[in-house]
């Protein structure tokens, strides 16, 4: 028999002689991961909207000390 913990996809594998089966390792893990991703891109859309002139046209964090709002 064999495991192997695949942590992208927060799985189990098992593998035995006659079988192999995936195994969903803690399910509630994946709905958070769901819920933090959306809590984080709220934050950045917040976070560009109160501060636009520390980015670049292309989107990107411009260099050197910037004075960023919270709000």
């Amino acid at each position: 028999m064999g495991l192997r913990i695949v942590l992208p996809d927060l799985t189990v594998a098992r593998i035995s002689e006659t079988e192999a089966n995936l195994i969903l390792f803690c399910p509630e893990l994946e709905s958070r991961q769901k819920e933090i991703k959306q809590l984080q891109r709220k934050l950045d859309r917040q976070r560009r909207a109160n501060n636009p002139d520390n980015y670049n046209p292309d989107g990107t964090i411009k260099k050197g000390r910037l004075k960023w709002l919270a709000n």
